[in-house]
């Protein structure tokens, strides 16, 4: 009877240890793969590139007060940026690069970008810090103080 306890004991430990090993294993192969999987979608975040949005703020519409949609895609990293638009049957049509459809709007864009990150770092634009309004005026925008 001893004995029988001692065997089933040791099959069960060893059954156990075996699963033990296996989740082990597969653990590692999902590791490995997550890693991979992670690593294709960070290179493809930074190569293929989209901005999209609207704005009448751009020199192109500044003295038409015309609002333009825009849908800007790159596929290498930033480096050449394009004006697209879909169809309505969701086929992407590249209508040429950004800087000849809509020129001036890619500097437009990166200055909100830059005061953008400046207010994230420091907090809110402050009018009456001249640092702060040496971002805007830096990044495109005319400040004119007033006394009262």
């Amino acid at each position: 009877m001893k004995d029988d306890l001692s065997l089933t004991q040791f099959i069960v430990f060893s059954i156990l240890l075996t699963m033990g090993i296996i989740s082990l294993m597969a653990l590692k192969d999902s590791h490995q793969l997550l890693t991979q999987k992670q690593r294709e979608l960070d290179w493809f975040n930074a190569t293929y590139l989209d901005k999209q949005g609207g704005t009448s703020l751009w020199p192109g519409t500044i003295s038409t007060n015309k609002w333009v949609n825009y849908h800007l895609r790159s596929l290498d990293g930033g480096k050449n940026w394009y004006a697209t638009h879909t169809t309505s049957n969701n086929e992407v049509i590249v209508d040429g690069p950004a800087e000849t459809v809509y020129p001036g709007l890619m500097k437009t864009l990166q200055d909100w970008d830059n005061i953008v990150s400046y207010a994230t770092k420091h907090g809110p634009i402050n009018p009456n810090n001249t640092e702060d309004l040496k971002v805007l005026e830096n990044n495109g925008f005319t400040v004119n103080r007033t006394t009262n």
